[in-house]
Formats: structure tokens, C-alpha cells, sequence
């Protein structure tokens, strides 16, 4: 690809490329890529790839032996060539006439899935990476109705990954399973998450499937006009390590009033849309239950239509999490006692921290709820809000090897204590209204005044 004709892409690649130089701490025949940058641009001095020109980053490339840069480029050029046949596959569905309704609706929800504001940071698998499978759109037919499967995966937290593929269910149309396979997880289990998965090693017993035998049993259904369907389907993708074009995530389709980057959960678009529970209370997470509700979300909407935003469900957090703050962000070498040192300031109580940072999250819990919010009002920092309309403060570490990394501290509820909110460009649009509304009853009164003035104190007849 010459750089002059698509300078973006071109630029994109070799950033990419370069930091994989860095990762992999490979050196040219001017050393690394640190070293290749004192040497030519002792100005810049900033190591980040995306800093520098082309120009530079081509010329450190050329540094690198023949078989290293073809090592290092090849995944590069094949992942990036797979984005450009998503993003002319999205062009061509734009100039489709199909019907926002009824059976022909399916590529208009492949479009909104594309088009939506969350789908670059969500599906950007880095597929370019060994294990990653890539399935190609040169079988995809925009032009006729391609065949649905819905994908939902179980997945356990190893020493090397917090979401790894123990299993996978694949469901069609007709809410047959057409696939459902264990998966032996790589690396060694520190939690199977049983309370959600179901899993124990009991089940997991003289399982040999591995991740590998997944993706190719996938290829193998995927071959032709299919599009893949699922509920943050990007979790199950990137578990899977598996990189389709085509795909409807109907946590993408639906949205609520008021909360412009909320993504509704499948168990309340379930009891919303389709008026029945996803499952049992206190029932473990069922992957095959789950892509089977995906499937009957998607098979509502092409009879009904999409809905128009929802409201948010009016669900109360529960009164002993309200004493509460939720922190996340948190680096993986944190200690409790860094968290702690941001209240050494604070006149309130103080917390005690619950929770396992090797997710990067936990909880400040205090003793009551006045005392969670009192110290929420003391941290410093400017307070915004999640997806979810809660409340929140982005803030930096003080103390300890973590010192001036930013972690997020957020209420566990929106105002009167709900589970949602509203988020900040709506407060503000609502805001915004209610002050035009009170300039326009303020210039009536004015407007009245001026038409129907008071008598002057001289004109008034005193009654004797």
C-alpha cells in the first residue's frame, strides 16, 4: 500500500507494527526503536508510535531485517485489509433499499450495529494477533436474506486471561442448537465462576475440546451468507478470538431516553420487549438460554420494528449496597491502602475495601449510606456520570507504585437511589429547556408589564 495514496491507513499500519516492534523488543540495524529515535529525532524524545510521522516510523521499518519486517507485517496487512472489506461492506449496505421492517430489516440491523457509536472501541479485535480467526465478507450477499445463527459463550477467569472460553452454544432461527461445546480453557483456572457459569472441575472433567476446534467449528457454520447474532456479542468474540463482518448485537439496537451510551442488558431487553424473565431467579448463566433469546429479540423486532428508545427500568439498588462506592479502573498493582489514602483529606468517615483487584474493581463499603455520600462529595475531582446516569469522579492515586494513575469512583445509584439516571448531555439538555422556559415566562410578565403598567403613587385617589 503506498503511503501517498492512503496516507491514513498506511500511518495506522505502521503504528501498529511499530508498537508490536516495541512489545516484542525487537532491534534493526540501528537498535530498537527507542534507540533508532535518539539517534534520528533526539527532539521528540516521546516513544509513543502514533507521535511520528510515517516517514519516521517507515524508516525505522527499514532498519529491520527482511524476515523480521515481513513477520511483523504480514498479520498487520491481512487485519487491516479485513477492516477495509467491513468498512466497503458497510458502504454497500447504505445503498440498499431494504425495508426498516419485516424480513428485509436484517442488513438495516447489520448497519445499526455497524453505524453505532460503540462499535469501533467494541470490535476492534486485535486480529491480526496468532489465535485470532478471521472470517472473511466475500460470501456475504447484501442483496438477499442471509441466514441468522446466535452465538453466547461461557467463559472462566485463568492466570492469564479474566474471560476465558470454557464453552460456546450456537442457536438458528428456529431456536434449534446447531452447536454447544465445552471448551478446555488455556492456562491454569483460578475461578470457574460457578455462581454464573455452572462450571466446576467436575464438569469440566475429560474435556479436550480446545479454543482452535471452536473456531473451526464456527468457520464451518458461518460459510455462506450468515450473520452472526448476539447480546454484547463482542465479550463471546473476543473469548472466542473469532472476527466476523457481518454481525446484529442487539445491545446495539435498543437504547433508553436520557442515556445516550447505555446499552440495555439482554435480561431486561427480554422482560421489556418480549414481556417474560430470561430465567429463573438465582438460576446460573445458560450461554445456549441466552443465544436463544438474542435470536427471539431479533426475530421480534423484524415483525414489530426496532423500538424507538425505551424508558430506563425503575429498579432500585438495593439499601445495604447504598452505603457503598463503586471503584474501577484500578491498576493491577494497586493496594487497598492506596485507595484509602484518598480520604486521608476527606473530614468523613472512612472506608473499608472489599473485593479482588485482579478484575481491576472493587467497593469502598462505609458503615451507612449519608456516609458513602459525604465522602463521594469530598474527593476532589469533577464529577460526571456513567452510561448508567450514576454519578462518578475520575481520580488519581497518590500514593504507593501506583502514584499518578487515574482510577474511576462512582456511586452504586443514580438520584433516589434507582439503578438509572440520567446522563450528563441529558441533565444538561433538560437544564437548557427549563431555563429557555423560564426566559420565556419571564419576558410574558415583562411583556404584561409593559402593556399594562401600574398608576404612578401621584395618580392614585387616596379614598377618604
Amino acid at each position: 500500500m503506498e503511503a501517498t495514496t492512503f496516507s491514513a491507513a498506511y500511518k495506522e499500519l505502521l503504528i501498529r507494527v511499530v508498537k508490536d516492534c516495541q512489545k516484542n523488543m525487537l532491534q534493526g540495524t540501528q537498535g530498537s526503536w527507542k534507540d533508532f529515535l535518539k539517534a534520528q529525532t533526539p527532539a521528540l524524545g516521546k516513544s509513543d508510535p502514533s507521535m511520528h510521522s510515517s516517514k519516521t516510523l517507515a524508516a525505522f521499518m527499514a532498519t529491520l531485517s527482511k524476515p523480521q519486517a515481513g513477520m511483523l507485517v504480514g498479520p498487520h496487512r491481512e487485519h487491516q485489509l479485513h477492516q477495509e472489506q467491513r468498512t466497503e461492506f458497510a458502504a454497500r449496505l447504505s445503498q440498499t433499499n431494504a425495508s426498516d421492517s419485516g424480513q428485509d430489516a436484517i442488513w438495516p440491523m447489520v448497519q445499526q450495529t455497524l453505524c453505532h457509536s460503540r462499535f469501533p472501541e467494541n470490535y476492534n479485535f486485535p486480529s491480526f494477533q496468532p489465535g485470532w480467526t478471521q472470517i472473511s465478507s466475500s460470501s456475504l450477499d447484501a442483496a438477499s436474506r442471509p441466514c441468522l445463527l446466535s452465538l453466547d459463550c461461557e467463559m472462566c477467569e485463568t492466570a492469564t486471561s479474566s474471560r476465558e472460553l470454557i464453552g460456546l452454544s450456537v442457536v438458528n432461527e428456529a431456536g434449534s442448537t446447531v452447536l454447544k461445546m465445552l471448551v478446555k480453557p488455556a492456562g491454569m483456572v483460578l475461578n470457574y465462576r460457578t455462581e454464573i457459569t455452572g462450571a466446576t472441575d467436575a464438569t469440566m472433567q475429560g474435556v479436550t475440546y480446545t479454543k482452535r476446534d471452536a473456531q473451526e467449528a464456527m468457520q464451518k457454520l458461518m460459510q455462506g451468507n450468515v450473520v452472526l447474532v448476539g447480546h454484547a456479542l463482542h465479550h463471546d468474540l473476543h473469548a472466542l478470538q473469532l472476527d466476523p463482518t457481518a454481525v446484529i448485537d442487539t445491545a446495539l439496537l435498543c437504547s433508553y431516553k436520557g442515556l445516550s451510551t447505555c446499552t440495555p442488558s439482554l435480561a431486561n431487553l427480554v422482560s421489556q420487549m418480549l414481556g417474560r424473565s430470561l430465567r429463573q431467579e438465582g438460576a446460573p448463566h445458560d450461554c445456549e438460554q441466552d443465544a436463544a433469546a438474542a435470536m427471539q429479540l431479533v426475530s421480534h423486532a423484524l415483525q414489530q420494528g426496532i423500538p424507538p428508545p425505551m424508558d430506563a427500568p425503575e429498579i432500585k439498588v438495593a439499601k445495604e449496597d447504598l452505603r457503598k462506592l463503586f471503584v474501577h479502573g484500578v491498576p493491577q498493582s494497586a493496594q487497598p491502602a492506596d485507595l484509602l489514602q484518598l480520604f486521608d483529606a476527606c473530614t468523613c468517615a472512612h472506608p473499608t475495601v472489599e473485593g479482588d483487584f485482579r478484575e481491576r474493581r472493587g467497593h469502598l463499603v462505609f458503615r451507612h449510606a449519608g456516609d458513602a455520600n459525604e465522602a463521594f462529595k469530598q474527593l476532589p475531582g469533577a464529577q460526571e456520570t456513567d452510561s448508567l446516569g450514576r454519578a462518578q469522579k475520575l481520580l488519581k492515586l497518590t500514593s504507593g507504585s501506583c502514584k499518578g494513575k487515574t482510577i474511576k469512583i462512582r456511586k452504586m445509584a443514580a438520584h433516589g437511589g434507582l439503578a438509572y439516571g440520567k446522563d450528563s448531555n441529558q441533565r444538561l439538555h433538560v437544564m437548557k429547556q427549563q431555563a429557555q422556559r423560564k426566559l420565556k415566562v419571564n419576558k410574558k410578565k415583562l411583556k404584561h408589564k409593559a402593556l399594562n403598567p401600574l398608576p404612578s403613587a401621584k395618580a392614585q385617589v387616596i379614598p377618604a
